[in-house]
């Protein structure tokens, strides 16, 4: 009985000192696992980008107002220079001697530095002054297919080109309506419109001088030998005007002088 007991008691003896060393086990374990890793360096982050030049567009279709300057019609309107420069963004893309570059930044890039896209934005500014010509009553002008005519289909009327319509969709028969460009808005090379006059100016001069003899057939005449002279001098100043106004001053002089009385 007594054995039963001491037995009894070193079991329960046993199971607690068990019991109070598990848990500075599991608290060493978990201070392993939660003690923080040492950190990794970290690649930095791109910077950021600034927006993409700004384009404009302007209503060429529309003329400068009479008032209050009644000459403001008949002025050129500029246009503002062609930015021909690198664009900033590729510098700030540059960090550490490296280029951060995400697609999008790359087609922008491409895009920004394109002189083709540049000088093709200035299409859209042609076709409006085209627009502005033909309300002010421009018989030829570009971008416009020759074979266009007016009224309805076939109706025989002359159109743009001064043919008769007798085509499709109200268009001549030869072309078809069909307008040859170049790959662009505007046909601003290949079109029919009117040569650009020189803006540099043009002096020029005609002199001349002629000597007439002759016998004289009447017995009434002044002299036996009737003689004339006649002196030509002319001048003229032409120069082309950027509001499409051709300049032109003349001076036209002759003499004539004679004998005959």
């Amino acid at each position: 009985m007594f054995l039963s007991s001491l037995k009894c008691a070193f079991r329960q003896v046993t199971a607690l000192i068990l019991i109070g060393g598990l848990p500075a086990t599991i608290w060493a374990q978990d201070a392993q696992i939660q003690s923080p890793a040492p950190a990794q360096a970290t690649a930095p982050q791109s910077p950021a980008t600034s927006s993409s030049r700004p384009f404009v567009v302007r209503d060429y279709t529309q003329p400068h107002r009479a008032f209050p300057n009644v000459i403001a019609p008949y002025t050129p309107t500029q246009v503002p220079a062609p930015d021909l420069t690198n664009t900033p963004r590729i510098e700030q893309l540059l960090r550490d001697g490296k280029i951060y570059l995400s697609m999008d930044d790359a087609v922008a890039l491409a895009l920004e530095n394109n002189l083709d896209i540049g000088i093709a934005r200035y299409n859209l500014g042609i076709a409006d002054t085209e627009v502005l010509r033909s309300k002010g009553g421009a018989n030829n002008f570009f971008g416009v297919p020759t074979g266009i005519v007016q009224n309805t289909p076939g109706g025989g009327v002359g159109g743009l080109s001064g043919s008769v319509g007798s085509g499709p969709g109200g268009t001549s028969a030869a072309s078809g309506g069909i307008g040859a460009g170049t790959s662009g808005l505007v046909s601003t090379t290949l079109g029919l419109g009117p040569e650009i006059t020189s803006f540099d100016p043009i002096l020029s001069a005609t002199l001349q001088e002629d000597h007439f003899s002759q016998l004289s057939t009447s017995a009434f005449s002044g002299a036996p030998v009737v003689k004339q002279n006649t002196g030509t001098y002319n001048f003229q100043y032409a120069q082309g005007l950027q509001s499409g106004t051709n300049l032109s001053v003349g001076f036209n002089n002759s003499r004539t002088s004679t004998n005959s009385t």
